[in-house]
């Protein structure tokens, strides 16, 4: 089944786009950075078991990131090294380019 990483899955445009990707039957790998706001996206982990992966993810925060692509890359082999974190332009790019390797 194809999966499909959505950064700030947690509420609005990202949790839209992983209740979509799951009605297509898409493995879906959701990060949030605050548990709080990530309710809904946990609500459709339950209902859609075994196709959502949850992922805590603070792009600024080199630890959570290296802990997320170290997750991605258990869960989803196909990723590699290079997980998608699109909101790369907000987190301290040598520390996250270090957590991630490769990621062109």
């Amino acid at each position: 089944m194809p999966s499909v990483p959505i950064t700030s899955a947690g509420r609005g445009l990202g949790l839209e786009l992983a209740a979509h990707y799951l009605t297509e039957g898409r493995q879906v790998y959701g990060a949030y950075r605050k548990p709080a706001s990530a309710q809904k996206l946990e609500g459709l982990a339950q209902r859609e078991a075994g196709q959502t992966g949850l992922l805590a993810l603070d792009v600024t925060d080199a630890e959570t990131i290296a802990l997320a692509a170290a997750s991605m890359n258990n869960r989803a082999p196909e990723f590699g090294s290079a997980a998608s974190i699109p909101s790369l332009e907000r987190a301290p790019w040598r520390e996250t380019k270090r957590a991630l390797g490769r990621t062109d």
